[in-house]
């Protein structure tokens, strides 16, 4: 789906935005209708399916002020899929999505006349890989990007920070969770600031190093630094893994609170569980999608728009796009590895690093949400101040994910300020609203890849 402003003649053209989410195998409705989009489902509250939300409104918040904006739904998602069922698996993969990416961009600016547009590529979650391995291999194409917008997925630089010391760095922002939560002890729980730093001192002094000879830790030593985690988390020290001395994600989640008193939230902590869905208002909401894509924007189609709606399948049970990811951006002589951290299997490639070096024009734009539980402001920050890091600016939010635009105590007002923050092109030209005009990109599914991905190694 796309979205422009009419361009006045001899006006410079608009800068244009291709945003996806992540998963993988998620389709858009995250940053369309939650976040980006020139409207927003409204409702009680943020959820991960999004039930309760049963009203659009217009959205104070949208980037279409400042950049035409297309939201795509990678294959398996959406309304797209592969043109036949056996070729599903070119697609579900790290490199194999790169390059429809690449060739979706290719054919949406061909087909709509859009080369002189300055591109720019938004990611979240997972689609902050797809964004820097589109932008390197767009860029070894010449086909230039101007600019990247990375949403609580990381920064894809490469090896530049070792495991050890990553995996330490999440552990400032579950104190900064526990602080929230009132369960630091009491001489930490006074400023949260200083609690947050105080936990970063001691994960970069003495927890990554620790983490990094973890085989040869005595008994004593594996207490002292299982002590330590529970003062910065929160938790019992008992449940503290005295094996691995990782605070595992999930497991922070469930057992902050105690027992009997509900899970704290994946891409907000400061929320406390999500009741039971009610299955009436999550009716009303797909519904109100479904019109909404189907008969407002004309997108005419009798296809189920996956992750939303339900059809046919000749399989009880199909495994979902995610169970059947292939992990294929490493070197396919080496077995992907599933590590104890909150990152995707094997390696990440340095696209972003590599793009830079292809255009030193190229600016990055990184947002991460304090308490967002998959991401760490600390360990982002400590990324970009090693020697590695081009032209890659951070924004850290005291807030869940950045796109969450409704969060805790925000006013319309701050909202809309609030995601204003997370990217102006320079390129803005100052439009009214009432030259809206929404328009659906019916761009049609892609064939099968005829070869294979091109590598993306120099």
């Amino acid at each position: 789906m796309a979205y422009t402003l009419d361009r006045a003649p001899r006006e410079a053209p608009r800068p244009l935005t291709f945003a996806w989410n992540g998963g993988p195998g998620s389709n858009s409705l995250l940053l369309h209708l939650s976040a980006l989009g020139p409207r927003r489902l409204n409702g009680d509250g943020e959820r991960g399916d999004h039930a309760g939300l049963i009203a659009l409104e217009d959205n104070e918040a949208t980037w279409l002020d400042a950049t035409d904006l297309v939201f795509v739904d990678p294959i398996g998602t959406g309304f797209s899929r592969p043109s036949l069922p056996e070729y599903a698996d070119d697609f579900y993969g790290v490199l194999g999505d790169i390059a429809t990416t690449v060739e979706f961009i290719r054919t949406y600016r061909t087909r709509f006349d859009a080369w002189d547009a300055p591109v720019y590529l938004a990611g979240e979650s997972y689609g902050v890989w797809r964004a820097a391995g589109a932008a390197e291999s767009m860029e070894r194409a010449g086909q230039r990007v101007a600019g990247l917008v990375l949403i609580s997925g990381g920064i894809p630089l490469g090896p530049v920070v070792p495991d050890e010391m990553r995996t330490a760095m999440f552990l400032p922002a579950r104190t900064a969770t526990a602080f929230y939560h009132r369960k630091l002890p009491a001489d930490l729980q006074t400023d949260r600031d200083r609690a947050v730093a105080e936990s970063e001192r001691w994960a970069r002094a003495v927890y990554a190093p620790a983490l990094g000879r973890l085989d040869s830790l005595t008994r004593e030593e594996r207490a002292a630094i299982a002590a330590r985690l529970g003062r910065f988390t929160g938790l019992d020290v008992a449940r503290i893994d005295q094996k691995t001395l990782i605070v595992d994600r999930q497991f922070l989640l469930d057992s902050l609170l105690g027992a009997g008193r509900g899970s704290l939230g994946r891409f907000d902590t400061r929320q406390v569980g999500a009741g039971p869905v009610d299955p009436a208002a999550d009716a009303r909401r797909r519904a109100l999608v479904n019109r909404y894509l189907r008969n407002e924007l004309g997108f005419k189609t009798d296809l189920v728009y996956q992750g939303l709606e339900s059809g046919y399948s000749s399989a009880a049970n199909p495994p979902s796009v995610n169970e059947r990811w292939k992990y294929d951006q490493g070197d396919p002589n080496v077995p992907v590895v599933v590590r104890n951290t909150d990152g995707p299997p094997g390696a990440t490639p340095p696209w972003l690093r590599r793009a830079m070096d292809l255009d030193p024009a190229l600016r990055t734009f990184v947002a991460t949400g304090m308490f967002d539980s998959l991401n760490s402001c600390p360990a982002n920050s400590y990324l970009l101040s090693r020697p590695a890091r081009r032209r890659a600016h951070h924004v850290s939010m005291l807030r869940g994910r950045p796109h969450d635009v409704r969060g805790p105590s925000a006013s319309s007002g701050s909202r809309a300020r609030h995601a204003a923050l997370l990217w102006r092109p320079r390129q803005v030209v100052a439009t009214s609203t009432s030259r809206r005009r929404r328009l659906d990109r019916n761009v049609s599914f892609l064939p099968r890849l005829p070869c294979a991905p091109e590598p993306l190694n120099n």
